[in-house]
């Protein structure tokens, strides 16, 4: 995790399909009570780990090459 003023950003490896890329994704925190939850978002190509997005019918149907990952963390301490 880097932090930079009050923003921070999740930095590692994603590896999708065999192939691994170093990603940033900037992640909001919360805590409340004994919970902290984090939510971060990040935009990628298939086709930069070599998926080939879905197409059939000559293209009529077919899937965009972006994908959004959306992540949600819950952390819950017990005593």
């Amino acid at each position: 995790v880097e932090k930079s003023g009050d923003k921070l950003t999740l930095v590692g490896d994603f590896t999708l399909h065999g192939v691994s890329k170093r990603v940033k994704m900037p992640v909001s925190v919360k805590i409340a009570g004994d919970t902290l939850t984090g939510d971060a978002k990040m935009r990628f190509l298939q086709s930069d780990y070599g998926i080939k997005p879905y197409s059939a019918f000559f293209g009529a149907v077919k899937n965009k090459d972006e994908v959004v990952l959306n992540v949600h963390l819950v952390a819950v301490t017990h005593d």
